[in-house]
């Protein structure tokens, strides 16, 4: 059952309106959200290229996840220095609490009927405002997305003109469902580096009881649940910073490393079920019923996530019961070679790494 609503306590947006006292007062047909979190080296550009847009004026609402860094000192400066056209508001939430939750209450303070969603470490081509609202115009899509150009970390021009593909796992997720858009046979997904949305989906979304990190995966299955289009603008409208797997100092130690990469999955597993579970109550609350197999689906994407969450926590013999639950190739491929314990299974990774290099 979802829980009643809640918004988490933020900031007070009042004591953080940092707009011109000239700027429009009429409700904008675009609102830039831009959502960061610990991005202080890479925010003021991800910041300016969003009060860069051309075009009709546009809400601009820059929104800080509870950093622990100079992020939200810098786009709070930022906003206070802006003279421009657009409306700047900045604001931080009081507590962490993940991209869905983050990106919901972005959208219940917004004014535009397009929310276009941008992270705190890309960079929005000048034009990506005006693109994405004439193409949502013209098609009425429930979520748009377009090409983008790759940079590394330090801006440097990797690939241009970049279409993210859709993933194996989504076109068997959603194999059965007759009603989810296929161009040309495949089905589409949005990815959340470069979407864009009618406001109204995330702001009508209900609260979720955990905290939620991944934002597309769960907006893809909702649009595609629905019949609705998601819409693909053949232009790259934005720079997506690819980064080292972690922006901290690597340890020295390659088995610390891999305890980290290990830590890791065991967290995303603990998502993952958390994720599925909001997914499938959202589309109840909506009336929307899925295929069987659909739902299968989802049950074993779900058990995955119980495979791997706290496995190195987990005793021997609860591990070895993991055998069990198998149910896809995905459950054994990370299930089998870890069975043995830690040290094992560092030793085999090792030894798979060195005949492949």
């Amino acid at each position: 059952m979802m829980p009643a609503s809640r918004v988490p306590a933020v900031v007070p947006m009042a004591d953080l309106e940092l707009a011109r006292t000239d700027a429009p007062a009429a409700t904008p047909g675009v609102t830039i959200g831009l959502v960061a979190f610990n991005q202080e080296d890479y925010v003021r550009e991800a910041v300016r290229s969003a009060l860069a847009q051309v075009g009709p004026p546009v809400e601009i609402i820059l929104s800080d996840d509870c950093s622990s860094d100079s992020t939200f000192s810098i786009m709070a400066e930022e906003a206070r220095n802006y003279r421009g056209p657009h409306r700047v508001r900045a604001r931080r939430e009081a507590a962490n609490v993940g991209t869905v939750q983050h990106l919901i209450n972005v959208a219940r303070e917004a004014r535009g009927d397009l929310l276009v969603v941008a992270a705190g470490d890309d960079i929005s081509h000048p034009n990506r405002a005006e693109a994405l609202h004439a193409a949502w115009v013209e098609t009425g899509a429930a979520a748009l997305s377009s090409w983008h150009d790759e940079i590394d970390e330090d801006g440097r021009l990797l690939r241009g003109d970049v279409s993210f593909p859709s993933s194996p796992f989504t076109q068997k997720l959603f194999a059965d469902e007759p009603q989810a858009q296929r161009d040309d046979g495949v089905v589409p997904t949005v990815p959340g580096f470069c979407a864009a949305y009618p406001r109204a989906f995330w702001a009508d979304m209900p609260d979720p009881p955990a905290k939620l990190l991944v934002e597309d995966g769960l907006a893809s299955a909702l649009i595609l649940l629905r019949g609705e289009t998601i819409h693909r603008v053949p232009e790259s409208l934005i720079s997506y910073r690819l980064l080292p797997q972690s922006l901290t100092v690597r340890s020295a130690s390659e088995r610390e490393e891999l305890r980290r990469r290990e830590g890791k999955i065991s967290s995303s597993g603990r998502e993952l079920v958390d994720q599925v579970d909001y997914t499938l109550a959202v589309a109840r609350r909506s009336g929307l019923t899925l295929h069987p197999r659909t739902e299968r689906w989802f049950r074993r994407a779900r058990l995955h996530g119980r495979l791997t969450s706290n496995f190195w926590s987990a005793s021997p013999g609860n591990r070895w019961a993991r055998l069990l639950q198998m149910r896809t190739s995905y459950d054994a491929r990370f299930l089998l070679p870890r069975l043995l314990g830690f040290g094992v299974f560092e030793r085999m990774r090792r030894l798979v790494l060195r005949r492949s290099g």
